[in-house]
């Protein structure tokens, strides 16, 4: 990752209580929010990170291109936003180029964060579940097929999966970034997890709940897609910064709430 380290809080009070926390049996719930609680300052950044906004401003742009009709149309579209497609009927050409267009952006940047990287691939991962779930596989069967597949992100509900998606794969990779220092110092004999298994059953329920929490943003991303849209409002990176800087306060409101799953 960038050279911008976010693991700043290890030795502080607030780290300690994570630890303890874990050691104590906590839920998942509980040791989420004490983590982030831990690493605010780092999570309060993403909201004005250059690289994450300017993925969902792509993500948004991809959306917006397949509404050409013609594929070939589309795209030429993608090209215009820096994004090269070379295999136009799998996911998997389109997620790379996505992910190529991000990096090439990143590196343009004269300080490379850990946390946009973090995002990065956050917004790579959530384009190819949605698509992959909607083209049947990360293979489509045509240009069109996966065409219409994309089609799909700009729709009300589809870019409120998207979101959801993006930013519950998002939490979970900024939590873990920080929790697999502490995690594993809780495996052995007469620890919190017995064993590795143990150890991986908590990462999957981690997963859950960030997924569940994510959930809070998806009303909201299609209300403001649907908005932007009936205005005729051009979609701007900075429109993309604003929208994704009051997602992670509804997430942070939501999670000091306490709301979430049973825990582990």
């Amino acid at each position: 990752m960038g050279h911008i380290s976010l693991r700043k809080w290890p030795g502080t009070p607030n780290w300690k209580r994570v630890a303890i926390l874990i050691d104590g049996g906590a839920g998942v719930p509980e040791v989420a929010k004490a983590t982030l609680d831990a690493a605010t300052r780092g999570f309060n950044k993403a909201t004005e990170d250059p690289t994450i906004a300017h993925a969902i401003y792509l993500l948004i742009k991809l959306a917006q291109a397949a509404e050409q009709p013609q594929t070939s149309d589309f795209q030429q579209s993608l090209r215009d936003i820096g994004i090269d497609v070379k295999d136009p009927s799998s996911v998997l050409g389109f997620t790379s180029a996505f992910l190529a267009a991000v990096d090439k952006y990143n590196r343009s940047l004269t300080h490379r964060s850990d946390i946009g990287e973090i995002g990065q691939m956050a917004a790579t991962a959530s384009l190819t579940a949605v698509l992959s779930d909607k083209a049947g596989g990360l293979f489509g069967e045509s240009p069109e097929a996966v065409h219409s597949a994309i089609r799909y992100l700009v729709t009300q509900k589809g870019f409120s999966n998207l979101m959801s998606e993006f930013t519950g794969d998002f939490l979970r990779r900024y939590l873990t970034y920080f929790l697999s220092m502490e995690l594993s110092n809780h495996v052995g004999s007469e620890r919190r997890f017995v064993n590795i298994q143990e150890h991986l059953d908590f990462k999957k329920a981690l997963d859950q709940h960030c997924r569940q929490i994510a959930c809070i943003v998806e009303e909201y991303a299609g209300a403001w897609l649907l908005k932007k849209r009936r205005e005729g409002e051009e979609i701007t990176p900075e429109a993309a910064k604003g929208f994704w800087g009051y997602a992670i306060r509804k997430v942070q409101r939501y999670m000091n709430k306490g709301i979430g799953i049973d825990g582990v």
